[in-house]
């Protein structure tokens, strides 16, 4: 679920209390999907995936919403305050082709897919440790 002012569809509501995605139930209330504890306080958190190129494959991963926060060097709260779509668009262009040193999770989906997602749960600018391109 959404915030309405996301407009480029780059964000999800969470629960205040334990930080897990809200979801609309077929009454039409608000949920946690995961604990029980009523939903009476929200907030937006990035909900970004990316390609990463090192030069010799491409991998698609999530982002951990905090390390979105940091590449994008804004938060959830001013992003949704942009007055327009083009706008967000541009706060999310802003990392594209800046090089970035990340630490990868790795899992896999315990079902019949076995399915293997990566997730980025922590990155710094290239330049920021030395490396240079």
């Amino acid at each position: 679920m959404r915030d309405s002012r996301d407009l480029a569809a780059a964000t999800k509501l969470v629960h205040a209390l334990c930080g897990r995605r809200i979801v609309r139930a077929s009454s039409g209330a608000l949920e946690c999907a995961k604990c029980a504890a009523p939903v009476a306080d929200t907030r937006s958190v990035f909900a970004l995936a990316v390609d990463l190129d090192d030069g010799t494959a491409v991998a698609h991963a999530r982002v951990a919403a905090h390390v979105a926060a940091m590449m994008l060097a804004t938060t959830p709260e001013h992003f949704l305050k942009l007055p327009s779509r083009a706008a967000q668009l541009a706060a999310l262009a802003k990392p594209l082709g800046q090089a970035f040193v990340v630490c990868l999770t790795a899992f896999t989906i315990a079902d019949s897919s076995n399915e293997t997602l990566l997730r980025i749960d922590a990155a710094c600018p290239a330049d920021d440790v030395g490396i240079l391109e």
